[in-house]
């Protein structure tokens, strides 16, 4: 019963599938290509579009307070020295720019993938600096529900209506 071989319709429902671990066929594209595509499609690609804009937004406005430009600059800098942070000033400048670079490439829908896990990992250092020391909503309450929507978007990619699907199409065009 084990070594039955497969009808051959069921043959080529398998290699239509793909026998890759990511199935549909495209366990034979370049790991870079993949990293481009979106693995939802539908209302879910606009859905998950939507939610990768306003995140990409939400991240350009939490990184202007991490700039000497910024009124909240000195309080920002403050926090960061209180939650012993080394060289305190270089570090909330190159939060300020990690933020503010991966939220543009949300909007663009540019890289999500790399972008939300990089401020996934923001999050985490904001979930154990500032919620341990400080607590609150915005600490224990947003930087959390960002850091699950963070891994969501890193899983799903970017949705309808991105730079990485007309990457992904151009190259693929190539191929």
């Amino acid at each position: 019963m084990y070594g039955t071989p497969l009808p051959p319709s069921a043959e080529a429902a398998t290699a239509a599938a793909g026998s890759g671990p990511h199935g549909g066929g495209k366990a034979d594209q370049p790991w870079a290509l993949r990293m481009l595509e979106s693995r939802v499609s539908g209302r879910w690609a606009v859905t998950v579009a939507i939610v990768r804009i306003v995140v990409g937004a939400f991240f350009i406005l939490a990184s202007t307070s991490k700039f000497p430009f910024s009124s909240y600059y000195q309080a920002e800098l403050a926090a960061f020295v209180r939650w012993g942070f080394p060289d305190s000033a270089l570090i909330v400048i190159l939060v300020g720019l990690l933020e503010l670079g991966c939220g543009a490439l949300l909007l663009l829908g540019l890289g999500t993938r790399l972008a939300t896990a990089g401020l996934a990992v923001t999050m985490v250092g904001a979930i154990c600096t500032a919620g341990i020391h400080e607590g609150g909503y915005f600490h224990l309450g947003l930087a959390p529900t960002m850091l699950l929507v963070a891994l969501a978007l890193t899983w799903t990619g970017a949705g309808a209506v991105s730079l990485d699907s007309r990457v992904a199409a151009k190259v693929e065009g190539k191929r």
